[in-house]
């Protein structure tokens, strides 16, 4: 068996008891949720996770996937970070790409998060997202410094909710939205994981926690120079893994690493080798 086929097989395992995300949903650190009226007004922004020596360690919190980003612009469904969701960045920061175009920190990735959001979510008659996209596009990114801790807030991943209700990206239709995005791959082909033909996923989903790559995570699979590419065929299709299959193996690669850090360096420490994450795949293919 496979070291991604083992690893697959893991994260099946730890599906069926409940202990991993279903397909197009990922563990990730979110620092604040903002509560909005049915009208798309903010109500409030509040904290998540919990304070430790003054300082906000975000809740992990199951949101759907985050997209792949290198230096280009893309955005998350339902989540992001405030230069997507509201537009607002530190100033410090400043995109050269924005200031070369003339533009506003976070004007280019708000424009992206907002159009994400109409393109997956279309017409809908849930209050929840309809007062979502109520709030994108009667949204101001120049009236950021009005918003509840917005000092804080700032490059923080958020989250949404309509008030007296839960997150948005729980909800019923939600799930609908985000399993049709997970859904809308490329061309289909035969996994080289499963054996089944379905849609190949054209960029794995990262690994995270491994010495020397950057803080977003790393690949193990992936093809990012011409001379890796053969017969014309564009990244993941070189090595056709279907979405399902990259997202199972992935899932499961990151939950063994986290266990490992957890345990040995103490929560949040990164894997101090780099083979780490093979390692760990190994062990877990000897243990099927």
């Amino acid at each position: 068996m496979s070291m991604l086929a083992a690893l697959v097989r893991r994260y099946e395992r730890m599906a069926a008891k409940g202990d991993a995300p279903v397909p197009g949903y990922s563990s990730e650190k979110i620092a604040y949720g903002v509560t909005l009226a049915a009208d798309g007004s903010v109500v409030d922004a509040v904290p998540l996770g919990k304070l430790v020596k003054g300082k906000l360690v975000p809740e992990s919190m199951i949101v759907p996937q985050p997209v792949k980003r290198t230096v280009g612009i893309a955005a998350n469904l339902l989540w992001d970070k405030t230069a997507y969701v509201f537009g607002a960045t530190d100033p410090a920061k400043e995109s050269k790409r924005a200031a070369k175009k003339g533009l506003r920190p976070g004007a280019e990735e708000f424009g992206a998060f907002r159009q994400r959001q109409h393109e997956a979510i279309g017409e809908t008659e849930d209050v929840g997202l309809k007062a979502f996209l109520a709030f994108l596009d009667g949204w101001d990114p120049r009236r950021y410094d009005d918003l509840p801790r917005a000092s804080d807030m700032l490059d923080a991943n958020v989250v949404f909710r309509l008030d007296g209700d839960d997150w948005l990206h729980k909800r019923l239709a939600a799930r609908a939205v985000v399993a049709g995005a997970a859904g809308a791959g490329g061309a289909s082909g035969l996994c080289l994981v499963t054996g089944q033909d379905a849609p190949v996923a054209r960029l794995h989903p990262s690994i995270k926690g491994v010495r020397g790559a950057q803080s977003s995570g790393a690949a193990i699979v992936s093809f990012n120079q011409s001379a890796f590419t053969s017969y014309g065929k564009e990244q993941g299709e070189n090595a056709p893994v279907s979405e399902y299959a990259a997202f199972a193996y992935t899932t499961a690669l990151n939950a063994l690493l986290a266990s490992r850090a957890a345990m040995g360096n103490g929560e949040g420490d990164r894997i101090t080798e780099s083979s780490s994450a093979c390692r760990a795949a190994r062990r877990c293919r000897r243990s099927d």
